[in-house]
């Protein structure tokens, strides 16, 4: 008897520190989720901000630099390859098909493995001017991009009106 009341007992013990263990986890979870929705809020570009000088060519041959941007303008960046990027994609395409001033005021900047960015231009190219570039390309630096996809919005002086994460948070009516 007394073997089985030392069993019950360590059982008992086990049970609690497994279960101490069990809120520690659930609790650092929270925390994790926490961190990740204020990053996901987060967007770059951020609003108010102008790009630094950037000079680009699209693909099909176009030199676009920060000073040559039409206003309005709508840019989107998109990395090949990112679950995200690739569900926000037609979204994009939609929004980019009614927005003011048409496909030479919507630029959009692809980056990742050659073949997987070639699938994303072809998607792009009818409503939106794309530029392919590497993770840390003049464009995505000029506008201190730190994760995909991103939206903006900038006006006839370059300053970021509207920046998110996905399209349904950018406005539905832009200034012309």
């Amino acid at each position: 008897m007394p073997y089985l009341i030392a069993l019950v007992v360590v059982l008992a013990l086990l049970c609690a520190v497994n279960l101490v263990f069990t809120l520690g986890v659930v609790r650092r979870l929270r925390e994790h989720t926490r961190l990740l929705d204020d990053e996901r809020r987060r967007p770059r570009p951020n609003m108010g901000d102008v790009p630094a000088p950037f000079s680009a060519t699209t693909t099909d041959g176009r030199s676009v630099s920060r000073d040559s941007l039409p206003a309005p303008l709508l840019i989107g960046f998109f990395s090949a390859g990112c679950r995200p990027c690739e569900e926000a994609l037609p979204e994009f395409v939609r929004y980019a098909a009614s927005f003011p001033g048409g496909r030479e005021h919507v630029l959009a900047v692809v980056n990742g493995p050659s073949d997987d960015v070639e699938e994303y231009r072809g998607r792009l190219t009818e409503a939106a001017q794309v530029i392919t570039e590497l993770p840390d390309g003049p464009v995505q630096t000029a506008f201190a991009v730190d994760g995909t996809p991103a939206f903006g919005v900038l006006d006839g002086n370059r300053v970021v009106l509207t920046s998110a994460r996905m399209v349904a948070d950018l406005p539905d009516a832009v200034p012309a």
